[in-house]
């Protein structure tokens, strides 16, 4: 889905749920989700940033990339992850959401159960 040509999403979620929605709404949607399921799981005592991203993947095994177009790339998953959860308003070490973005997709009392 990452490569897809999301233009259509809007036309296959309103066939199947008989809604009218738009981009911006589908978008949002999505938001919400993101926001709740990363909600649950800090409530639950999770952190996203405690996850372990395989070295393969970030170019940092001692095996390496040793050709191709990604020879000698290393990712700073750091870097990225920090700019992630900024962009995404939520905390750089517990990764919870801010209040504010809560609120403002409408999760009042997700805000408030985590908040306080």
């Amino acid at each position: 889905m990452m490569a897809a040509n999301t233009a259509n999403i809007p036309t296959w979620f309103n066939t199947v749920t008989g809604w009218d929605t738009d981009a911006d709404e589908v978008m949002t949607i999505g938001e919400r989700i993101a926001n709740l399921r990363l909600a649950y799981e800090v409530r639950e005592g999770g952190n996203p940033r405690k996850r372990h991203v395989p070295s393969r993947v970030t170019g940092h095994s001692t095996e390496g990339t040793h050709a191709g177009p990604l020879e000698g790339v290393k990712l700073d998953t750091e870097l990225l992850e920090t700019e992630f959860l900024k962009a995404c308003d939520w905390d750089v070490e517990t990764c919870v959401p801010s209040r504010a973005k809560l609120e403002s997709l409408g999760l009042a009392d997700v805000a408030a159960a985590l908040h306080g």
